[in-house]
C-alpha cells in the first residue's frame, strides 16, 4: 500500500530526531536530579535479572540468558537472547521483543518479562539492542520516520534484524514458520515496519504502542497481526496526530497514524472485512476482522496510556501499565495460533 502524496505522515529525519531528543532531554533531566532511579535500572545493559553470559557465534546456546554480539554493514551490533529450560526437543518458536525509544534490550525484557512467558510456554525471546550515541544510553531503531541517532543515521535495522536471525540459527534449531515480532513504542514502530518489509520472515507481528508511519507498506505476503493499544495514550495516540509532548516542545511536524491507518494495509492484504467483531472484558476490547487470507486483530486497552500492559513502567516518566490486561500473555496466545502456514 502507497500512500497519497497527502498523507499527514511527516516523514522528515529532522522532525523525528527533534521529537525523539525533545524527549530524550527530560528523560536525562529527571535522571541528573535522582529521581528516576528505575529509570537508570531499565535503561543499564548491567542490571538484567537473570545471569548473562557473553557467547562467540556458532556456540550452541542452552538454557540461560545471553549476549550476543554481531557486525551488520560495518558496525557492531548485540541483542539478549533468553533459552529457557522448558525449551521442547526439535526447531523452537523464536519471538523478538524490540525496546522502546530510549530502552534497551534489558528494558525490553524487564517491561514485558517476555523471558518469563519463554520459560512458561517454550519458546526463544530475543531482545535486540538499538544504536545509540550514548553507550547503551538512550539506543533507537529507525522505524521509518522515527527515531533518534538511529533514523538521522540511516541504520537499517531491517538488515540488522536479518543477521540477527541468522546469527540465532546457527547457534539453535529455529522454526522459520514461528518466527515472530513485537516491541513497544518505538519498538512497536519497528515491528510495523518489519511486518512490511520483512514479511517473509515473521508469520506474525504485535506491535505495543506504535504506529505504521511508513511511507509505503506493501508486505510480501500476509502477516497476522495483532496491535496492541491504549486509548488513552498521548504519546503515540490511538487516534493518530501529533504526541502532547511534541506541541508542548513546539516540534509538531511529526504526526504518527491512528490505529485504524496503521493496520489498513495488513487488512487490505488479507482480504478482511472493513468492520471488526468486537467484544469487550473489563478495560480489554477485542477488534477481530474477518479475513480470507489472514487475521488482523485490535486489543485496545481501554484508558490505557504509553505503556505495555501487565509489564512494568519504562521509568518514572512513562505512564502506568494496566494491571486488568496482560499484554504478553495475549501476544504469544496470538503467536502460538498464528504459525506460517
Amino acid at each position: 500500500m502507497t500512500h497519497s502524496p497527502s498523507d499527514p505522515v511527516s516523514t522528515s529525519v529532522s522532525a523525528g530526531r527533534r521529537w525523539f531528543w525533545g524527549i530524550a532531554v527530560l528523560a536525562l533531566v529527571v535522571i541528573a536530579l535522582g529521581t528516576a532511579g528505575r529509570a537508570r535500572r531499565s535503561t543499564s545493559s548491567t542490571s538484567i535479572s537473570p545471569p548473562v553470559s557473553t557467547t562467540v557465534a556458532g556456540e550452541r546456546l542452552t538454557a540461560g540468558t545471553y549476549r550476543r554480539e554481531i557486525s551488520v554493514g560495518g558496525r557492531a551490533r548485540s541483542y539478549l537472547v533468553h533459552v529457557p529450560d522448558s525449551l521442547p526437543e526439535g526447531p523452537s518458536a523464536v519471538v523478538l521483543v524490540f525496546h522502546g525509544g530510549g530502552g534497551n534490550a534489558d528494558n525490553a525484557m524487564r517491561m514485558s518479562h517476555f523471558d518469563v512467558a519463554a520459560d512458561r510456554h517454550g519458546f526463544v525471546a530475543v531482545f535486540p539492542n538499538g544504536t545509540g550515541r550514548l553507550r547503551d544510553r538512550l539506543l533507537t531503531f529507525n522505524a521509518g520516520n522515527c527515531c533518534g541517532s538511529a533514523l538521522d543515521d540511516r541504520i537499517d535495522d531491517v538488515a540488522f534484524t536479518r543477521a540477527l536471525i541468522d546469527d540465532l540459527g546457527r547457534s539453535l534449531p529455529i522454526d522459520r514458520n514461528r518466527l515472530f515480532v513485537t516491541g513497544m513504542s518505538n519498538g512497536g514502530m519497528m515491528s510495523y515496519r518489519l511486518a512490511c518489509e520483512a514479511a517473509d520472515l515473521f508469520a506474525a507481528a504485535a506491535p505495543v504502542a506504535g504506529a505504521n508511519n511508513l511511507e509505503s507498506c506493501r508486505p510480501s505476503m500476509p502477516v497476522a497481526l495483532l496491535a496492541v493499544h491504549g486509548t488513552a495514550d498521548r504519546s503515540v495516540k490511538f487516534e493518530g496526530g501529533p504526541t502532547d509532548a511534541a506541541v508542548r516542545l513546539d516540534i509538531h511536524d511529526r504526526v504518527d497514524r491512528s490505529v485504524d491507518e496503521s493496520i489498513r494495509p495488513f487488512l487490505e492484504l488479507a482480504r478482511c472485512t472493513p468492520s471488526p467483531t468486537v467484544t469487550r472484558s473489563g478495560d480489554a476490547e477485542r477488534r477481530v476482522y474477518a479475513c480470507a487470507g489472514g487475521a488482523v486483530e485490535v486489543l485496545a486497552v481501554i484508558g490505557g496510556g504509553h505503556a505495555w500492559p501487565g509489564g512494568e513502567r519504562g521509568s518514572n516518566l512513562g505512564d502506568p501499565p494496566s494491571r486488568t490486561v496482560d499484554a504478553t500473555e495475549a501476544i504469544w496466545a496470538f503467536f502460538a495460533t498464528h504459525p506460517r502456514r
